[in-house]
């Protein structure tokens, strides 16, 4: 269960920055090319905002749209993380699942086909995986 987990938290990342990409370099292009003197100012910032001041000089414009371009980054990289962190979580509590699984079958084949020495060895076993049980509920 750890490499698919791997795969699909990568795989996530890779996307999210890459439409994150993708869109910071649209709306870059499209603020180049506007004519700065007739558009409202909350068009010429990649993520639209209104400020209490006057954004059309270059200097402010550059100083916003790089703290945008800088938060936008952090905020995909701090969802994505949390997003897959959860779905690592949830893989590996799956796993451990088969795992307890796969020991209960197992327990119930010996004793089906009368391997098991004595009924406390069966007891035994069978607390254990009920530890190991509760330990993934708890």
């Amino acid at each position: 269960m750890a490499k698919p987990a791997k795969f699909i938290s990568v795989w996530c990342s890779i996307l999210t920055l890459t439409m994150l990409v993708a869109y910071q370099t649209l709306r870059i292009f499209t603020i180049c090319v506007t004519d700065k003197a007739s558009v409202n100012q909350d068009r010429l910032c990649i993520y639209p905002a209104y400020f209490p001041f006057d954004i059309r000089s270059t200097s402010r414009l550059l100083i916003i749209n790089s703290a945008q371009v800088i938060a936008g980054y952090s905020d995909t990289l701090a969802y994505t993380t949390v997003d897959t962190f959860i779905a690592m979580l949830i893989m590996h509590i799956c796993g451990q699942f088969e795992i307890l699984k796969k020991k209960l079958l197992r327990l119930m084949d010996r004793v089906n086909d009368r391997q098991s020495k004595s009924m406390t060895e069966f007891r035994k076993e069978l607390a254990l995986i009920i530890d190991k049980h509760e330990q993934l509920n708890g």
